[in-house]
């Protein structure tokens, strides 16, 4: 992490320590530091407050105010199907972190696969960049890619599909 300011961590300070918390398969975590009370978890009630008592806030300065707040959220798988589109019998590969998605591992490459190219669940589909981390994305389930949903230099959002795959599609 950067050297910490009098005020407190910066934003991509925060930002780095949830993606290492999240990496390191914590179910509850809560950090304190002067600037920054932070509370993790993968349990939507681990931090709930007594009964009859009120949650207060907690206010950081070097946090944007419309920045957005941490929600528990169900473990996802690190790259695999999501949901299975209950018109088309399609599977969404989700994206499993917020980050820029690359359909190519290099600007000059081809990209990993395109719409018809048949895939097994270990194959490549893309990467998403974190903090200068590049993390591959795995189809998650075999079949032929039927819908590219995300572009190169994409900003995803967590559980965003990718592409979906038709899982009869296999010849």
């Amino acid at each position: 992490m950067t050297p910490r300011t009098p005020e407190g961590p910066t934003w991509q300070d925060v930002i780095e320590l949830v993606t290492r918390l999240d990496a390191a398969d914590y179910a509850d975590v809560e950090i304190e530091m002067p600037g920054l009370h932070l509370r993790m978890s993968t349990s939507p009630t681990a931090f709930d407050d007594a009964p009859g008592t009120t949650a207060q806030a907690t206010t950081t300065p070097a946090v944007p105010a419309t920045a957005p707040r941490a929600r528990p959220a169900e473990p996802a798988p690190p790259s695999g199907p999501e949901t299975s589109e209950p018109d088309t019998g399609l599977v969404a590969v989700a994206a499993p972190m917020l980050g820029t998605f690359y359909r190519r591992p290099s600007p000059d490459a081809e990209p990993f696969v395109q719409v018809g190219a048949e895939v097994s669940a270990d194959t490549t589909v893309g990467i998403i960049e974190v903090m200068k981390l590049m993390n591959p994305v795995s189809a998650g389930v075999a079949g032929r890619v039927a819908e590219i949903c995300a572009q190169d230099g994409d900003l995803v959002e967590h559980e965003q599909p990718l592409l979906r795959i038709d899982p009869g599609g296999q010849k």
